[in-house]
């Protein structure tokens, strides 16, 4: 382990500073990108589906959406076999 971190201080010494500037300006984009797609794709706006409802129904609630989905997923699994 030791000598990989010093052939990698070996390297980098051995670059000049126009070559250094590049990698940590690509490195840093690429770091930002990455930040800026996961933001994007985990932005997913939430809306209130049910509201009022009392600790009867609240309680049924989780058994009637998994008894919904599964009604939309065989539909789905039929139409397309």
């Amino acid at each position: 382990m030791k000598e990989r971190i010093d052939q990698l201080k070996e390297l980098v010494e051995k670059l000049n500073s126009r070559t250094k500037k590049i990698i940590i300006i690509g490195v840093a984009a690429l770091i930002v990108g990455a930040v800026i797609i996961a933001l994007i794709l985990n932005n997913q706006p939430y809306e209130t589906l049910f509201t009022g409802l009392d600790r009867r129904r609240h309680s049924r609630l989780p058994r009637s959406c998994r008894r919904t989905a599964l009604t939309l997923s065989m539909t789905v699994i039929r139409r397309f076999w």
